[in-house]
């Protein structure tokens, strides 16, 4: 096995393991604390060999690509609505990769489509309806958005700043 693979078929079968052993004993299993302490091994994980192999192959820029993932994990679960008798959609399916591409959309449909998301799958969402609508927003998919606009924007801001300081280093 390669140093740099990435691998957590180990941690899984132990995590599974654990939550058997907890299920087994009558235990609680706190599964948010299992989920973000999982999440966290992996990252940390996944962050530790990515930037050891840029330093052993003289990388200096890593970029990850998540968005793809992101958009269409999106795509399918809004394509999935109407099988949990959610009525009425906004959108179509299409719309979910579309508005991440079309310029001046992308600043608001994504947003949208995961608002109709949080709101749509709700436990107390009505089926067949349009009512699902009305139910609350979502604090986390606010927070989402903004952090991912100002991401933007600041990522933005650095490469005109660096591009800059470049320009002037060549002069």
């Amino acid at each position: 096995r390669h140093r740099f693979d990435f691998s957590f078929s180990g941690l899984k079968t132990a995590v599974a393991r654990w939550v058997e052993a907890r299920e087994a004993a009558g235990e609680p299993v706190p599964v948010a604390d299992v989920a973000a302490s999982f999440q966290e091994a992996v990252a940390d994980t996944l962050t530790r060999k990515a930037v050891r192999a840029c330093q052993i192959h003289d990388i200096e820029t890593l970029v990850v690509v998540g968005g793809v993932v992101l958009i269409a994990w999106m795509r399918r679960a809004y394509a999935n609505l109407p099988a949990l008798a959610v009525g009425d959609l906004r959108f179509s399916a299409r719309w979910v990769v579309w508005g991440w591409l079309v310029p001046i959309v992308n600043l608001f449909r994504p947003k949208q489509i995961m608002d109709d998301l949080w709101r749509a799958s709700h436990p107390l969402a009505p089926p067949f309806s349009s009512s699902w609508r009305l139910g609350p927003g979502s604090f986390w998919c606010h927070l989402w958005w903004w952090g991912l606009l100002l991401g933007a924007a600041l990522g933005l801001a650095g490469h005109d700043l660096i591009a800059s300081n470049a320009a002037r280093s060549v002069r």
